[in-house]
């Protein structure tokens, strides 16, 4: 007999092993014992999950001359021929290359034949997001009305591709990634009954690299195999195979950043470049290298990553030493310059620029301390201490001028009263409560001087013409919170002070800078 590659030799033969998909291989058998099968199913779910194979058991399993239970006997002529791919009764049909109407109408006509040895005729389609628009509509009304012999199983990676006509007449599994454990368990089994010698760093590596695929994890076995000697399968080999960065080169280049040694990040690089090894590819695999690394600072724990006992040991001792925030802004700018990788006409160099830039992630400042900052900048609170009381508004705030005021004088008296006999402090409590809730309103709020308050309105001043704006444009806001902490109605007024509003009409800023400042709800620093 021929040789066969591992990933066909060890196709699932059972529901039993079909691996990490027991939802959807239990709703089968299910339907099997219960002579409850459909005539169309969707097998949906990344690529070397177990579809096209759990399609192929569930054709022999009905069809099967001498079932063992719900699983097929593998050694009737039915099942030899389904497992050989030359049945009769079982056609396998790429969606890929026979997506075209004219395809679909010959699967119509073909429909109308019986089987030849079985109980159905089944058809399996593969990459069936990729037939067209008119084969998809030529085949609804087989879907609607098939003749009772017949099964249709469609399997695809791209589920959102098909039209939700054709998914209305079929029963939908989704089918998912395969966990690391059940591949290492699974290659491990492969490896024993093929007698090959393999270390356990191999296996996790190989895993790693199939990212959940069985077929994929398989395929790289078989190279490693190939490109062992005497089925002796060791980690150093499979890293040289697979052009694969060592973990520990990871370690040392987030050692580099964290010490902001711009010497060793460069030599690194250089290696890197040097090895053949993709640069983008190393990027990437770095990003998830930081990623498991903060899952690790966060958790306080190695044991949900998927690496070896000893890189577990080598990351919870890097990340112990490591600072959580700067985990996380590593995160966000390679994650910032990976869709620039593309692109790049010069990789080398954007890489290097991110990794010095990695270094210098302490003279980042957060947004929301210079925001803190602004209200001191454009405006302050009076020293001395005003008053503050709860008192009584109509919801609603009124934004005026100061020249509106028809009596300036009696003003002028009540507020010295005012001042006289009461203090800030309430206010000053408004002001953090509003802080916690919306640090932009606290921000606007912290920006006018308060001038009076009595127990029926807070007065205060602007020191420009655009504070008072974006107050006005947020009173309703402003009100619910006024509402909320003093729980009794209280009216704010605000004007702009006299002294701003003659330099302001002197130099008067222009449309597009308002726009802008409008838009993004902004201010001048002076």
């Amino acid at each position: 007999m021929s040789y066969q590659v591992i990933s066909r030799k060890w196709r699932p033969q059972t529901f039993e092993e079909v691996i990490g998909q027991t939802h959807v291989t239990e709703t089968l058998v299910n339907a099997i014992k219960s002579n409850r099968i459909g005539q169309a199913y969707i097998f949906s779910g990344p690529r070397g999950t177990g579809k096209t194979s759990t399609a192929r058991l569930f054709a022999k399993a009905v069809n099967c001359q001498h079932p063992q239970g719900h699983n097929p006997c593998n050694d009737c002529v039915n099942c030899r021929e389904i497992t050989d791919g030359r049945s009769m009764d079982v056609l396998e049909i790429d969606g890929a290359s026979n997506r075209g109407i004219e395809d679909i109408k010959s699967i119509r006509e073909m429909v109308k034949y019986p089987p030849t040895r079985g109980k159905f005729r089944i058809y399996i389609i593969d990459e069936f997001h990729q037939i067209t628009r008119d084969g998809f509509n030529a085949l609804l009304k087989t879907l609607e009305e098939p003749p009772p012999h017949v099964i249709f199983i469609f399997a695809t990676t791209e589920l959102n591709k098909v039209p939700p006509t054709i998914l209305s007449r079929c029963q939908r599994f989704e089918f998912r990634r395969i966990p690391s454990e059940d591949i290492i368990k699974r290659l491990k089994s492969i490896c024993e009954n093929e007698k090959i010698s393999i270390d356990e760093e191999s296996l996790h590596l190989i895993t790693k690299k199939g990212d959940g695929s069985m077929r994929d994890s398989q395929s790289i076995l078989e190279q490693a195999v190939a490109f062992s000697t005497d089925n002796q399968i060791r980690y150093d080999k499979i890293v040289d195979l697979l052009g694969i960065v060592h973990d520990e080169v990871f370690v040392a280049l987030t050692e580099s950043v964290l010490n902001k040694d711009v010497n060793a990040i460069l030599d690194q690089i250089r290696n890197v470049s040097n090895g053949g090894h993709d640069l983008p590819e190393f990027i990437r695999n770095f990003s998830a290298f930081i990623r498991d690394l903060y899952i690790v600072k966060v958790t306080g724990t190695a044991e949900k990553i998927e690496t070896t006992d000893t890189m577990k040991q080598v990351m919870k001792k890097l990340a112990d030493t490591s600072d959580e925030h700067a985990l996380i802004q590593m995160l966000s700018l390679i994650h910032n310059i990976l869709p620039q990788l593309s692109n790049s006409s010069n990789v080398r160099l954007l890489i290097e620029s991110l990794l010095l830039k990695l270094t210098r992630m302490d003279d980042l400042v957060d947004l929301n301390k210079i925001l803190e900052k602004m209200p001191r900048q454009s405006g302050s609170r009076p020293q001395s201490n005003t008053p503050s009381s709860p008192a009584k508004t109509d919801r609603s705030i009124n934004h005026v001028s100061e020249a509106s005021s028809p009596n300036p004088e009696p003003a002028k008296k009540n507020e010295e009263k005012v001042l006289r006999d009461l203090n800030q402090g309430s206010w000053d409590r408004f002001l953090k409560e509003v802080k916690k809730e919306s640090p932009r309103i606290s921000s606007l709020l912290s920006a006018v001087t308060v001038t009076s308050i009595d127990e029926h309105s807070v007065k205060a001043e602007c020191g420009e013409s655009f504070t008072c704006q974006q107050i006005e444009r947020n009173k309703e806001t402003i009100q619910k919170l006024l509402d909320g902490f003093f729980k009794e109605k209280i009216t704010l007024r605000v004007t702009l002070n006299k002294e701003t509003e003659h330099k302001t009409k002197d130099k008067p800023l222009e449309k597009g800078v308002h726009n802008i400042l409008n838009v993004f709800e902004g201010d001048i620093v002076q």
